[in-house]
């Protein structure tokens, strides 16, 4: 399933995430504030670890809209371009532990 999901209140969120799936990978993009956003492509298989990730494909670290643009344009597994390699994710790919619950907002396609 594609979404965008919350954590926080609503006029005040402690972060937002993005994730859109495709065939064997998801894009997610992961926005902490207005200055800073991380985006990585992730293998599907295990679905738990979409946002704490053991590893990735892909992975960027810049403004919002920055990593947006990156985020959009991850090619996918097995088109020119796309990332051969597995990579240990920097911290930013993480979710912080303190988080309060999520709240899915939209679902964003069909699954």
């Amino acid at each position: 399933m594609d979404a965008l999901i919350r954590w926080g209140a609503e006029r005040q969120p402690q972060l937002m995430a993005a994730m859109f799936k495709r065939q064997s990978c998801a894009d997610v993009l992961i926005l902490r504030d207005v200055s800073r956003a991380t985006g990585y492509l992730v293998s599907t298989m295990d679905e738990s670890g979409m946002f704490n990730p053991e590893r990735i494909s892909y992975q960027y670290h810049a403004s919002p809209l920055c990593a947006l643009r990156a985020t959009l344009g991850f090619p996918e597994p097995g088109q020119p371009g796309a990332p051969m390699a597995l990579e240990a994710p920097d911290t930013p790919c993480f979710l912080p532990e303190d988080l309060s619950r999520s709240v899915l907002i939209r679902p964003l396609g069909l699954s």
